[in-house]
């Protein structure tokens, strides 16, 4: 398994106690790879799809959590031997989510998907929380006793752009965009145990903390 592996099953384990703060984890796994599906008639479905079996799980565990669905209500479609999408059909589970999510309004007239609506990480631990999801869902980092490099890739530039503000002072250090093709990227690239990023990732919570103290989210 790869130091970005090892990292992402243990952020798995680590489960918010406040409401807030999970919804936050989950609002960054559905910005960085949920979407909404509509069926027949006016029926609505949520879809998240990875090749990603961690955040799978940890999507799971939120939706348990936060919504306190039924796994008879949790539908596993296999596009491929990696790729599976977890689909939300049940229409009270649904508006739910949208709700909370902030992607509908209270009447259902407006719908619309957005990375992450401000509402949700007001909060400094939110926003330590949705980073943390993004990581979980789109990720990587190479071992700090080798180099220090980080990423998160973003299928938009603007959604790379509210990671980087997210990362801000007092969230972490700093954070550049990268463009590639057909994709935006935000990295954090720098560390020194001087920088203040220690003090930052003691919030990280983590069971090994020199592995957990590298990386500046939590």
């Amino acid at each position: 398994m790869s130091f970005s592996s090892d990292v992402k099953e243990e952020l798995s384990t680590r489960i918010d106690m406040a409401r807030h703060c999970q919804i936050a984890e989950f609002a960054a796994i559905m910005g960085m790879s949920g979407r909404i599906r509509r069926a027949s008639g006016k029926r609505m479905q949520i879809e998240m799809s990875t090749e990603n079996e961690i955040a799978r799980y940890k999507f799971i565990v939120l939706l348990e959590q936060i919504f306190d669905i039924d796994t008879g209500d949790i539908i596993y479609v296999s596009k491929s031997s990696r790729d599976t999408t977890i689909r939300i059909e049940n229409q009270e589970y649904v508006a739910k989510i949208l709700q909370t999510l902030k992607w509908a309004d209270e009447t259902f007239d407006n719908i619309e998907p957005v990375f992450v609506d401000p509402r949700i990480v007001q909060k400094d631990c939110c926003k330590k929380a949705f980073i943390r999801g993004a990581f979980i869902a789109a990720g990587s980092i190479s071992d700090p006793n080798k180099f220090y490099h980080y990423e998160i890739v973003c299928d938009y530039e603007e959604d790379a752009l509210t990671l980087a503000i997210l990362l801000t002072p007092p969230i972490s250090t700093s954070a550049t965009q990268t463009a590639r093709i057909s994709e935006a990227i935000t990295t954090d690239h720098e560390y020194s145990p001087r920088n203040g990023i220690l003090t930052q990732c003691s919030l990280f919570a983590s069971k090994k903390p020199f592995t957990a103290l590298e990386i500046p989210f939590t």
